[in-house]
């Protein structure tokens, strides 16, 4: 049966995870051992982590990274910053990981919720099966819609796929942007990870995130991505873009590269620069990279919008899954959470006009 460790920083636990990821069983950065434990350090003030080990003969077979809130409730590490909760463990074994911790979790008579569940991921497809099994009942709730890039074919066919209207709109755009100045699109290849993202932080004081309490600074997380950018850079997995204007930088893109697939994590531009549309020459630069080294995707991480939409030829939905004991307090509360409330939701925004699903 899984055990369960409230050390992130447990000998055996790291080297598990670091050899889960060389085997190819991390399913995305915000599974990896350095963001983890970054975000541990930065959020988990009030979290017991509570890391979820699966294996026999004394080697880890699978990971899931669980903290404890205050209400007792374990759930994934999904944030603000961190938009996934997945299990590492080594390919193909997802099934019989995800059995072994659920059992060990029921046998404890924990709750689960497992935020930010990809759409037919390993653990997604591994979490589903075997939760009955386990002795849980599962209750879904829709979670956020990222839009991606796939690739498929080379860099000319997918430009050539957007629409014209939207690739001749881009081209204009980078047309104003290089007769404002010398542009200089760069990739991080190595350096001072510190002074970087001390740059970054400079450039959104003067941005609109700035104005919306988004920026790195705004929400006070500059020592998160100060840590977390140096343990992705120890890892090689660290990747941000940024371009100048006449040596001087006015825009972004915080990114990370990892199993094939880039995150678009943060992005940004000096607000004084807006009409020049920076965005569009460092996004064009840096999508086009991923398809020139033949990666599998190119992920936009967050929420739609119209900008991501442009580039995006794809969707990956996401689900929160909430796993309670099937006893007879666990029935209730499913109940409860799986029916009542989203009824009660339903029959509130019809009334106020808001539609059926529960979100404004």
């Amino acid at each position: 049966m899984a055990e369960f460790s409230a050390d992130i920083e447990r000998r055996d636990v790291v080297e598990g995870w670091r050899a889960i990821t060389d085997r190819g069983g991390c399913p995305g950065v915000f599974s990896c051992l350095p963001w983890v434990a970054a975000w541990a350090a930065a959020f988990a003030d009030r979290l017991v982590p509570e890391i979820g080990l699966a294996g026999d003969s004394g080697s880890i077979q699978g990971i899931l990274p669980l903290f404890r809130r205050d209400d007792g409730l374990l759930t994934t590490p999904v944030n603000f910053v961190s938009h996934r909760g997945e299990l590492v463990c080594l390919p193909g074994r997802e099934q019989e990981v995800a059995a072994s911790i659920l059992r060990s979790a029921r046998s404890r008579g924990e709750t689960l919720l497992m935020r930010g569940l990809p759409a037919g991921s390993g653990t997604d497809r591994a979490v589903r099966g075997v939760a009955s099994p386990s002795g849980y009942i599962a209750v879904e709730r829709e979670g956020r819609s990222s839009p991606v890039v796939d690739v498929a074919g080379d860099w000319e066919s997918y430009y050539e796929g957007r629409p014209r209207k939207v690739t001749h709109e881009w081209e204009r755009k980078i047309r104003k942007l290089d007769r404002a100045g010398e542009v200089t699109v760069h990739v991080y290849d190595g350096g001072d990870t510190d002074e970087l993202v001390t740059a970054f932080a400079d450039l959104e004081d003067g941005s609109w995130k700035d104005d919306t309490g988004t920026s790195i600074r705004g929400r006070g997380m500059e020592s998160f991505y100060r840590d977390v950018s140096r343990r992705l850079d120890e890892a090689g997995w660290f990747r941000p873009w940024w371009v100048e204007l006449d040596g001087r930088m006015i825009a972004f893109l915080y990114g990370v590269e990892l199993g094939g697939t880039y995150y678009a994590l943060k992005t940004s531009y000096l607000k004084r620069v807006a009409k020049l549309s920076p965005g569009v020459r460092l996004f064009r630069d840096a999508v086009r990279d991923v398809f020139e080294r033949g990666l599998d995707r190119f992920d936009f991480v967050g929420q739609p919008a119209r900008w991501k939409d442009e580039w995006a030829n794809d969707r990956l939905e996401h689900s929160d899954l909430t796993l309670y004991p099937d006893d007879a307090s666990g029935r209730a509360r499913a109940l409860v959470e799986g029916r009542i409330k989203p009824a009660a939701r339903a029959v509130r925004d019809s009334v106020s006009g808001r539609g059926g699903d529960g979100r404004s």
